[in-house]
């Protein structure tokens, strides 16, 4: 079964899609370090993943990374993604993990961001090289992610 970390949205947007910089001035929030680099995989290379490991015998029986772009801040994200929007990039504020608890009793999902916060409140770097080598599988290109992303949002009308 192959492993990813954050997918960014190569498709529609969803409640999970990353912070759409330029449509305010007010601050966007993030959880977690925004500076901590973060393996973000894009859903093209999880579906290319799983059409090779399910056709290859060689991969049975093992866990595979999803072809995964070097890491990048969640900070560096935003920027790329405000640079390709042709947008200004956002001033960049961290929500709190204190600010989170008190919801936790009412906002189930605040309550289990608190199991996985950690993989953005420090490095959270996957390699995938294994997959590499022994598939040919490589990384989408980060800058056709960003403007597939970029593409995608701009059609549902979330960016500029």
């Amino acid at each position: 079964m192959p492993r990813t970390t954050s997918v960014p949205a190569s498709g529609r947007p969803t409640a999970s899609s990353p912070a759409t910089p330029g449509r305010s001035s007010r601050a966007t929030w993030v959880f977690g370090d925004p500076d901590a680099p973060h393996s973000f995989t894009d859903v093209r290379d999880v579906a290319r993943t799983l059409a090779a490991v399910a056709t290859d015998e060689r991969a049975w029986g093992r866990a595979w990374h999803a072809p995964t772009n070097p890491a990048v801040p969640v900070r560096t994200l935003l920027e790329d993604v405000a640079r390709r929007a042709g947008v200004r990039a956002p001033r960049i504020r961290r929500v709190p993990r204190a600010a989170l608890r008190p919801a936790y009793p009412f906002v189930p999902v605040l309550r289990e961001l608190d199991e996985v916060l950690h993989q953005f409140e420090r490095p959270f770097v996957l390699d995938s090289s294994a997959t590499t080598a022994s598939l040919g599988l490589t990384p989408t290109p980060w800058e056709d992610v960003v403007a597939d992303s970029v593409g995608s949002w701009r059609a549902a009308m979330l960016v500029p």
